[in-house]
């Protein structure tokens, strides 16, 4: 009777944990031009915080407010669109510049976004970006353990096999956290070996989350 006990709560010990989808992240890098929007696969959504930009290297990015992309403390609103948010590496023009400028001011640590709408066992790329210039000093913002330095305007890649129809997304650091823009694309399955090579400077890390 005890060994059936046993045996029956660890049965139901681990039907009630999850394993989340494990990511596997490129290095941050800095924005420079369009091109660093990537095409590779299908786009399923695009969105930023701040302004709908139009054929961003053949992308268009709508206002994050329809449901692909979540928040954790369930706001829609699109708070900024500062010109100074721009580093000045990107030319001061152009649809690269006006994503740029778009901005969510409270992605704080102890926060996140939730990616929606995904399809299971399908593979994923999902891209974001952090860009803030006006204090001109080393504000970072930490996204699923990646570190985005927000004052240089940085972006970063990376590819998942889903396990649900939604993925989160943490904040955590200490500096006040600024998210930019996102977009998820479905890519098939060989693209993830060579993918993280391509964009963002070669394999990171893979990070493993449990949720219960």
């Amino acid at each position: 009777m005890k060994k059936s006990t046993s045996i029956g709560a660890a049965l139901l010990l681990a039907a009630g944990v999850a394993q989340a989808a494990t990511i596997s992240w490129g290095s941050a890098t800095t924005v420079t031009d369009e091109t660093d929007v990537s095409t590779l696969g299908t786009l399923e959504y695009a969105e930023s915080w701040g302004a709908a930009v139009s054929d961003v290297n053949g992308v268009d990015f709508v206002l994050a407010s329809n449901g692909n992309v979540t928040r954790s403390d369930g706001a829609t609103d699109r708070t900024h669109n500062r010109t100074d948010n721009v580093p000045s590496q990107v030319a001061q023009s152009g649809a690269y510049y006006d994503l740029l400028r778009s901005g969510w001011y409270s992605a704080d640590a102890g926060k996140s976004i939730t990616l929606n709408n995904l399809t299971e066992d399908q593979e994923y790329l999902v891209q974001i970006w952090s860009s803030d210039d006006r204090y001109g000093i080393n504000q970072e913002q930490v996204v699923d353990g990646v570190t985005l330095e927000t004052s240089l305007g940085q972006y970063v890649i990376g590819t998942f096999t889903a396990d649900a129809t939604t993925q989160d997304l943490a904040f955590s650091g200490t500096d006040s956290g600024i998210m930019t823009a996102v977009q998820v694309r479905a890519i098939p399955e060989p693209a993830t070996i060579g993918l993280i090579g391509a964009f963002g400077g070669g394999l990171l890390f893979v990070r493993r989350r449990f949720m219960v």
